[in-house]
């Protein structure tokens, strides 16, 4: 006769043992770890699935006006839609079409963009630690980095164009090894060359992985975005001056689904790398989290 004792009885479904995961449920904590590409676009898709009004509603109110008076005030040009490439705009619409370009490239490069790239940033972190920020809350946390992740965001733009006009090799090497200054701004606290820094130690022996998944995101968002863009711009494109506004909600709808993703892959990416070279933890995230 044996003497191992029976093993426990218990019956599935009710069973507690057999519950799924909570981690992907509302409130509950999601601890880093070190991830597959399949990890992080999992681990990205249900963040969204279950933030995504928060996550929409953030880059719709930054977005959707930009791109409704942009396309607006460039709804006369010729060049600006697809039926009409063919004719030629005068010397005095090319300098207005210029000067409007430049008013709104300015306006997305030194405000949204780096309201939308440190709030989410942030959210993110957020996101793991259990918490379910507001519209607000993620605007809240974005406006007092403006400053620091505008500068950070201007170095990086002009390493990797300088390393474009160079050789063009390098430009894409400086894009990938500095890619995560703005995390480093918003959880590391650091400020300008310290973040580009940091960035460029965590990526040391990752680039290949870095650029593979960065590569397979945004062949996904591209081609989301594109499915709704593109046909809207085509509609807009037979109605003449008056599509305007189809081209405009077309391709605001496509940046504001997309944009949230491709933001959070690259945050995700970033506590990739420190747990890897870090053993970063909840517990740690959570105190950066708070001191941001």
């Amino acid at each position: 006769m044996s003497d191992w004792p029976p093993p426990p009885q218990f019956e599935a479904p009710d069973d507690p043992r057999f519950e799924p995961p909570r981690r992907w449920e509302r409130g509950h904590a999601i601890e880093p770890a070190q991830l597959t590409l399949a990890d992080i676009l999992d681990r990205g898709f249900n963040l969204y699935r279950m933030h995504w009004r928060s996550l929409v509603g953030f880059v719709a109110i930054l977005i959707v006006p930009l791109d409704l008076v942009e396309q607006y005030l460039t709804r006369n040009f010729p060049h600006y839609t697809y039926g009409q490439l063919g004719q030629q705009p005068s010397p005095s619409q090319n300098t207005n079409l210029a000067i409007i370009s430049l008013v709104f490239a300015a306006i997305s490069f030194f405000f949204v963009q780096p309201l939308i790239q440190g709030g989410l940033a942030r959210a993110v972190a957020r996101f793991h630690l259990g918490e379910q920020p507001t519209v607000g809350d993620i605007a809240e946390g974005g406006l007092p980095l403006i400053g620091p992740v505008v500068w950070v965001i201007f170095l990086y733009t002009l390493v990797v164009l300088g390393g474009l006009i160079a050789l063009i090799i390098p430009g894409i090497f400086f894009a990938i090894r500095f890619s995560f200054g703005v995390p480093g701004v918003v959880l590391d606290k650091l400020r300008g060359t310290e973040a580009l820094r940091r960035s460029w130690r965590l990526t040391e022996g990752n680039f290949w992985r870095v650029l593979g998944i960065g590569l397979v995101a945004g062949l996904l968002t591209g081609v989301a975005a594109a499915v709704i863009a593109v046909p809207a711009a085509l509609i807009a494109d037979q109605m003449g001056v008056s599509g305007w506004f189809v081209r405009a909600i077309g391709l605001s709808i496509a940046t504001v689904l997309t944009m949230p993703f491709s933001q959070m892959v690259n945050v995700l990416l970033y506590f990739d790398l420190r747990v890897r070279k870090e053993g970063l933890t909840l517990d740690r995230l959570h105190w950066e989290a708070g001191a941001a």
